[in-house]
């Protein structure tokens, strides 16, 4: 039998050989006018070629150039290209990029190009919950990262389907326990059999179907919530939204520059957020001792919802009465320095980036200086997006006090400034088959962000990072960008980052080669 088995697979082989040759001297007869890329399209677990999947080659300016669908091999050619850059990427139903986030770097396509490209298939990630007891627990909500809506069926079994390549955290939320004695609840437990969110053990999906993630539910010291939101005019609010959780114990990770990233930490939720009634009221049946924020937020008619907060801690009893208050939003205004003299036509400032900490982003206003509409709360003072090319943002002042960087509370009305200079340096040079790949140079960490300056390599490897401040940074290349908000980042930038000055007003040169992959 095994013999049999074998001579089929090696016909399979032989027969996608010939094809591939049938293929490739098909393009070679080609005659059609312009440049073509050529390729396949395959899976980059298995490495079977990916039928019936479109590949289009675009570009910003001009949209989709050309199309084509893949043949049985996974296999397609497009003809008729004018000589230039382009992108080419790759679809299909099912099916993900492998580095989401990160695009196909862009190719020269000048006369017959090869282009080879790579699809992740959906995986599921299947499971069983069990009770404390051992037992199957059914109607049990399951959770991993952002994916919800699974349920445990009779046999305790649950099964997540097309799940995008990343690193998750699974939860089971099992229905409130009406009678518990001595405040002792059945709670949400995280895999493997986690109470607190230090002790989880992420779940990496890369495409491959994955099985076996049981968890068996624990108890723990929980307690009800109730209360009421009180709207502006003093009426109780119904329809707010009300969640019940606290900011996850992480640094704020961002990345400025032409590839930009702003990594916000996780919030650890008590339970699932709820709606007030028409009286106001919510409740939760079972919250965790602890230190807890509970946040309400009420939509409204023109945009600009109304937000109200206040600080719990559970211990060893239920809280019945609980009052939150909506808000209006407090008015921030946000101005910028650029030296003295200041340019005689002064450009737009970026936006800042202020990330909710704790709080609730508000709207922007129109005009200038900048007018920023925000709830009472903690952010974190960032550098936002866009760039004005020759500046470098130094420092973001509230009154005498430089909170770039910082997570800082904003109670009332008040304004930020933008510190510009222009004696920044800058960092070019070539990483090792690093076509597409990201570089970051990341300043010392705080304990409350890591900060850096990014830049994408092209078709050969080539990156430039201009407008730094002058300091002292370490210099990293990776093909992944999911890298940069792994729990492993902080070890991995210390095993294989290349430390480095960056003097004011100086272009220096460096050549990398990629982080090794782990």
């Amino acid at each position: 039998m095994a013999e049999g088995v074998d001579r089929i697979s090696a016909g399979r082989k032989s027969s996608n050989k010939v094809m591939r040759a049938i293929f490739f001297a098909a393009l070679i007869a080609s005659q059609a006018t312009g440049g073509s890329v050529s390729g396949f399209v395959t899976n980059s677990v298995t490495g079977a070629g990916i039928g019936d999947a479109l590949v289009i080659v675009w570009t910003a300016q001009q949209g989709a150039v050309q199309q084509a669908v893949t043949d049985d091999v996974g296999a397609y050619h497009i003809a008729g290209i004018p000589d230039g850059q382009y992108m080419v990427e790759p679809s299909k139903d099912g099916f993900f990029r492998a580095d989401l986030g990160r695009p196909e770097p862009p190719v020269r396509i000048s006369g017959e190009a090869r282009f080879d490209l790579k699809l992740m298939q959906g995986a599921s990630v299947r499971g069983r919950v069990l009770d404390p007891e051992g037992k199957p627990a059914a109607a049990v909500a399951m959770r991993l990262g952002p994916f919800d809506g699974q349920v445990t069926d009779e046999k305790g079994e649950f099964a997540f389907k097309e799940v995008t390549p990343g690193s998750y955290i699974l939860s089971a939320t099992p229905k409130p326990q009406a009678n518990a004695k001595d405040g002792e609840k059945i709670v949400t437990t995280l895999y493997p059999s986690a109470v607190a969110e230090g002790q989880a053990v992420p779940i990496k999906v890369e495409g491959a179907d994955l099985s076996g993630y049981d968890i068996r539910l624990q108890t723990a010291s929980a307690h009800s919530v109730r209360g009421v939101v009180i709207n502006t005019d003093g009426k109780p609010a119904p329809h707010a939204k009300v969640s019940v959780f606290k900011p996850a114990s992480e640094r704020m990770t961002t990345v400025h520059g032409s590839w930009s990233v702003m990594d916000v930490p996780r919030m650890v939720e008590a339970a699932e957020p709820v709606e007030t009634g028409e009286d106001g009221g919510f409740a939760f049946p079972q919250v965790m001792d602890g230190d807890w924020r509970v946040q309400a937020v009420l939509p409204s008619a023109n945009g600009l919802p109304g937000c109200g907060a206040t600080e719990v801690r559970i211990s060893k009893r239920d809280i019945d009465d609980l009052e939150i208050r909506l808000a209006e939003p407090i008015e921030i205004e946000v101005s910028a320095d650029w030296g003295d003299p200041p340019p005689q036509n002064p450009p737009p400032a970026p936006v800042l980036g202020i990330l909710p900490f704790d709080g609730e982003k508000g709207i922007p206003q129109p005009g200038r200086p900048q007018r920023l509409q925000y709830f009472a709360g903690r952010y974190f003072i960032g550098h936002g997006f866009g760039q004005t090319p020759g500046y470098y943002l130094a420092a973001v002042m509230l009154g005498n006090r430089d909170v770039l960087g910082q997570v800082v509370e904003l109670s009332g009305a008040t304004s930020l400034k933008m510190i510009y200079k222009t004696d920044g340096g800058s960092v070019r040079g070539t990483v090792e088959n690093g076509m597409g790949a990201m570089v970051v140079l990341m300043a010392e960490e705080t304990p409350a962000s890591r900060l850096g300056y990014g830049a994408k390599c092209d078709a050969n490897g080539g990156f430039v990072i201009p407008d730094i401040p002058p300091g002292e940074y370490t210099l990293l290349a990776f093909p992944d960008p999911r890298v940069l908000t792994s729990p492993d980042f902080p070890s991995l930038l210390v095993e294989n980052g290349k430390r480095f000055t960056v003097e004011a007003g100086a272009s220096a040169q460096v050549d990398l080669k990629l982080m090794r992959q782990q």
